[in-house]
């Protein structure tokens, strides 16, 4: 074999031992088809906050009774809430807590106080489609409270005995109304927290609401977001 051949087979031999190499250091990361996920800021008298995902920080400055959305590979989340600093995920340990999820999952994290201790809790997010002119609404009660009810305004109940850090209520709405959900102790009209207005109800989407909040009146807030989902 020639010098020109051995030369010019060694680099061939370089560029693939190189192209092996930087396939398998790739990270893994989210793609189509994995799990979404919504992360709320329930810590009252927290402030701002940095969610960080399995060591990386994702969101920066979050203020309280506010989302995320974020998406991520499917295996095992373990997410953590500190409070807002500068570095990457180098502020004080607010909370913590995670989920194994598969792929597709779609779920809600909530930092809440639980027992006294900040702690990240889940639930699983119902995403299949509506019934003709409906929409979906899952309320999950992460609040100081004792049982609450779900009103629509000061008049129409849609949820009644909803648990603290207990497991959310799911009941279908009309789609294309104004809705002002307003939380009240259970059995009263003596209202929690809201109104807060839901509108543009469009066919075929999925609300959350989330209640948190400690015993101070000025933290207790509902935190609404919605997905589409689709008719049947």
């Amino acid at each position: 074999m020639t010098l020109r051949k051995l030369l010019a087979q060694a680099m061939m031999l370089a560029v693939a031992a190189g192209s092996i190499f930087v396939t398998g250091a790739a990270p893994a990361s989210a793609g189509a088809g994995d799990p979404t996920i919504f992360i709320v800021h329930g810590l009252p008298g927290a402030g701002k906050v940095d969610i960080c995902i399995g060591g990386s920080e994702v969101a920066s400055k979050v203020a309280y009774a506010t989302r995320v959305k974020e998406r991520v590979a499917a295996g095992k989340v373990n997410i953590k809430v500190r409070k807002a600093t500068k570095g990457k995920c180098k502020g004080k340990l607010l909370a913590a807590g995670g989920a194994t999820l598969g792929a597709d999952a779609n779920r809600t994290f909530v930092a809440s106080v639980v027992a006294g201790k900040g702690k990240v809790t889940s639930f699983q997010n119902n995403v299949d489609p509506t019934g003709p002119g409906q929409n979906r609404l899952t309320v999950a009660h992460r609040m100081k409270a004792k049982q609450l009810d779900i009103l629509d305004g000061v008049g129409t109940k849609l949820i009644t005995g909803l648990a603290p850090n207990g497991s959310p209520q799911t009941v279908p709405i009309a789609s294309g109304g104004i809705y002002n959900l307003t939380a009240t102790k259970a059995g009263t009209v003596n209202i929690v927290a809201g109104p807060r207005t839901i509108t543009k109800t469009g066919p075929g989407q999925a609300f959350t609401a989330v209640l948190v909040g400690s015993g101070k009146a000025a933290t207790r807030q509902i935190v609404v977001f919605k997905q589409t989902v689709g008719v049947v």
